[in-house]
């Protein structure tokens, strides 16, 4: 049986985001991986504890260290069970840097093992770290050390292939977790005929920052808001309490910090729109999970959106197409009749994404680099 090590971050995560949740929604489902002659383990790109999340992505003494204790666990891994190939998890900036210089140690150490990374976000420029030499770096290891690329679309992939990426990469789709706590019913408050949720990271990236936009302009006793997930960025966090006390917003956001488990489902399924104004990332885990959920969604036109929305009859919005948004949030707010429709849509575009189709495609993947 094939042996496959999964490089992401796991139970010493540095913040619970998409990436953990991929890599656990896999390791949850090793018997997929078992039928199809493979057997896959976890390392976590993430070995230190206690780690302060203003410093994620940054190039600080405990990252650097971080790496080592990484390459020291798979190091202790590959003596008492070898793996044929490793499969990492990865996503931007120096974060990337950080995954690709550990495949490249990784294939030095071992050459005759396959490297295979799949990274989580769209748009070159800004996977790539900004540093000149650390993008220099990047590009040449990638190039030299990785024997395959996963990406979220072919956008992505050819973005690789201009900058001189020499092998194959292909496209995968990302998946929904299926729920295993039954939610009965909606636990609306009274005064609140819709409810909104943002569900994340709560980052400039994602749109928090419009989200709190759209919500002041809405009608104010109509509409709140339930925020899962933490601030990345403390500045951010600054920027936006003091938005939320100017427009006196406090009393229809509920920040319910991150969350899991049955608590979390019950926080998405309660509500009846998932806010995702992202202005560039992979396909999101949010996206999936909140539609698998039941909601409707108020989200950006970007490629990875639209790959997931293609051929259904639903609008995606440009990211600055406040006025676009607006008239469908109130237009929900209005007509529960809207609402039901866009959830039905949601429901059924979201069914193509199972764990299932994802593992498949997967194991294609790995089986393919055993030929190579």
């Amino acid at each position: 049986m094939n042996s496959v090590t999964l490089i992401a971050s796991l139970e010493n995560e540095r913040f619970k985001g998409g990436i953990f949740t991929i890599a656990q929604g896999i390791l949850k489902r090793k018997d997929l991986f078992k039928n199809q002659g493979y057997k896959i383990r976890g390392v976590s790109s993430c070995q230190k504890k206690a780690r302060n999340i203003e410093n994620v992505g940054k190039f600080k003494l405990e990252n650097i260290l971080n790496v080592w204790y990484v390459l020291r666990a798979i190091h202790i891994n590959e003596k008492t069970d070898k793996s044929s190939l490793f499969y990492g998890i990865t996503s931007t900036g120096l974060g990337f840097f950080k995954d690709v210089f550990v495949f490249s140690l990784l294939k030095i150490r071992w050459p005759r093992k396959q490297t295979v990374l799949n990274v989580q976000f769209t748009d070159i420029e800004k996977i790539l770290p900004i540093n000149r030499l650390f993008k220099s770096l990047s590009i040449f290891l990638v190039k030299k050390y990785i024997d395959e690329l996963v990406v979220p679309n072919t956008e992505t992939g050819n973005d690789f292939i201009s900058i001189g990426y020499p092998r194959r990469v292909s496209v995968l789709s990302n998946f929904f977790v299926q729920n295993e706590i039954e939610i009965k019913g909606k636990d609306k408050m009274e005064d609140s005929n819709l409810k909104l949720l943002y569900l994340g990271m709560i980052d400039e990236r994602k749109g928090f920052d419009k989200v709190l936009r759209l919500l002041n302009e809405l009608e104010q006793d109509k509409v709140e808001l339930h925020v899962c997930g933490e601030y990345l960025s403390l500045d951010f966090k600054k920027k936006m309490e003091a938005y939320i006390e100017r427009n006196n917003l406090a009393n229809r956001i509920f920040f319910h910090g991150f969350v899991t488990g049955e608590v979390k489902q019950k926080i998405v399924s309660s509500c009846d729109v998932l806010m995702l104004l992202t202005s560039g990332e992979g396909m999101a885990m949010a996206l999936l999970e909140g539609m698998s959920s039941g909601l409707s969604v108020i989200t950006t036109e970007i490629t990875s959106n639209k790959e997931v929305f293609d051929k259904a009859d639903f609008s995606l919005f440009d990211a600055n197409d406040e006025i676009g948004m607006l008239n469908v949030l109130n237009s929900y707010s209005m007509d529960g009749v809207r609402l039901n429709e866009d959830k039905e849509i949601c429901k059924e575009v979201v069914q193509r994404f199972t764990i299932e189709s994802h593992i498949d495609s997967l194991v294609d993947i790995f089986r393919k680099q055993e030929v190579c």
